[in-house]
Parts: structure tokens; C-alpha cells; sequence
């Protein structure tokens, strides 16, 4: 197989066989559509053990949530009780129609909450994988934290809505944009 493309942010690739023997890919659901409590089935190669791809049955546990990585941060995503392991990243989350409604990319350990991007939102992702190649992300350069009502007093902020910026990359766009972090001074 030959890489197209990849987004490691994502832990996704999109590759191309060659070969003549003809291949049935399977058929992307709807995740949309897909409900909490459905039953979804998780595929993999959980930890990469002897043996070859694994097989879980579980439901869709919850729809998006946000978890951080190690990577940065993933929205929207997918979230099930299908056990998930290392290893299982990039296999599909099959609905009970053998189509798939994500492709599993994070667990969270020790609970062993999975988590799947949904394809709705791979969807996009794919095409620009497929073609230039790369996925390009909109990057600001900043460190901050939604300002919320209890941070507002007791900071004395002006707003209970947006960021609060705590720290400016330098050669990135927001210190181009003479944008700066709140001193603690």
C-alpha cells in the first residue's frame, strides 16, 4: 500500500492498494443519524498482540465529547463502551448495518472509554487527504482558557465570553497580530 495522506493529529491515513485482486470497501452510515445506545461494534489491532485484527461489541455511550490528547485537543467525537486498547486507532466503528459511523482514535486509560471521530466529520478530512495529501489546520499561536462567570470575578474581567489569553507563540499569527498574553504582574 501506498500512503496518500495522513493527519497525525487524528492518527488517520488514507492509503491506495495496488493490486488486481478487487477489494469491497465498506459503506460509510450516517453519524448523525446514529443514536445514543445504538449498538456499534469497535475493530482493531488492540495492543498489537499475535493473532491479528479484534473484534468488540458495545454501544454508542455519548456524541461530542472533547477530550485532550497527546496530540492537542479533538472535538465532537464519538464516544462508546466498546474496549478499546491501543492499537485500535484507525479501525472503524461499525453500526449494526456493517456501516461505519467513525473510526476509533483515542482511549482513555485506566477506564478504557473509547473514543471515535465521527464520519460526518471524516468526511472532509478524507477529500483533503486524498487530495493535496496533508490536512491544513487554522493555528492562532495561543495558550488561554474560556473565561466563565467564576473567572470573571475573580479576575474582574470586563466579560463572562471568550478566551483568556495566557500565552503568545512566538512567529505565530497572534503574536504577528500584536495579539499578548494577560501579565500576572
Amino acid at each position: 500500500a501506498k500512503v496518500i495522506g495522513k493527519d497525525p493529529y487524528m492518527d488517520l491515513a488514507v492509503l491506495k492498494i495496488e493490486s488486481d485482486e478487487k477489494f469491497q470497501p465498506v459503506s460509510f452510515g450516517d453519524s448523525d443519524k446514529a443514536r445514543i445506545g445504538d449498538w456499534v461494534i469497535a475493530m482493531g489491532n488492540a495492543l498489537n498482540l499475535k493473532g491479528g485484527p479484534t473484534v468488540t461489541l458495545g454501544i454508542l455511550s455519548a456524541k461530542g465529547r472533547t477530550i485532550d490528547t497527546q496530540s492537542g485537543t479533538l472535538y465532537d467525537l464519538i464516544q462508546t463502551d466498546a474496549a478499546l486498547n491501543p492499537g485500535n486507532s484507525g479501525g472503524p466503528l461499525l453500526n449494526s448495518k456493517g456501516e461505519v459511523v467513525g473510526i476509533n482514535t483515542a482511549v482513555q486509560i485506566p477506564s478504557g472509554v473509547g473514543f471515535a471521530v465521527p464520519t460526518d466529520i471524516l468526511k472532509g478530512i478524507l477529500t483533503d487527504l486524498m487530495e493535496p495529501g496533508e490536512l491544513k489546520r487554522p493555528w492562532l499561536g495561543i495558550s488561554g482558557s474560556a473565561i466563565t462567570k467564576d473567572l470573571q470575578i475573580a479576575l474582574g474581567l470586563p466579560t463572562d465570553r471568550g478566551i483568556y489569553v495566557t500565552y503568545v507563540c512566538e512567529n505565530s499569527p497572534a503574536n504577528s497580530a500584536k495579539l499578548r498574553a494577560e501579565s500576572s504582574s
